[in-house]
């Protein structure tokens, strides 16, 4: 597709979800923060592009997430979950806010967090996902904390750039 079709792609920090706009928009004016966040996610878009369509539930049976849920996390979370930590999300835990298997391995139940936190939930701290995406940490002794959703925008694509046509499968 030239750059003048390319529809306008994000995913929503609080959700994961990917969102178009109802225009095209030229993918110069896209601006990605991180490069490497941007890359996996042009990936992740070309991939549901060509593969028919976007699943919206990526809930699994088992406690391991699947490749595309722990993609989703990843790119929703961007670094650990814990306020102030910037470890970035392929080097955190994939833990789930409920333990399983009382909680789904899910999107709404699974966070990235560093070893060191994720450790310290097995000493009496606990995490909670706001409405609005806000996660909230509450320690052993009440102190709470929280760590507003990231923003995640696709990368910039250089004109004259070809992608597969968006129902092409092979």
């Amino acid at each position: 597709l030239p750059t003048a079709d390319l529809v306008k792609a994000c995913v929503d920090g609080r959700t994961g979800q990917v969102l178009t706009a109802d225009r095209p928009l030229r993918a110069r004016t896209w601006q990605a923060a991180d490069p490497d966040q941007a890359r996996a996610l042009r990936q992740a878009l070309v991939e549901m592009a060509t593969s028919g369509g976007l699943k919206t539930d990526l809930t699994c049976e088992g406690y391991v997430p699947s490749e595309a849920l722990g993609r989703l996390v990843d790119l929703r979370d961007v670094t650990s979950t814990f306020p102030g930590d910037r470890t970035p999300a392929k080097a955190c835990d994939r833990d789930h806010r409920l333990p399983y298997p009382l909680g789904a391995t899910s999107e709404q139940n699974l966070q990235n967090t560093s070893r060191r936190w994720h450790r310290a939930k097995h000493t009496g701290w606990h995490t909670s996902l706001l409405d609005d995406g806000t996660i909230r940490w509450t320690s052993p002794s009440h102190g709470v904390y929280h760590r507003k959703p990231q923003r995640t925008v696709p990368p910039a694509i250089p004109d004259g750039t070809t992608l597969p046509p968006i129902n092409d499968t092979g």
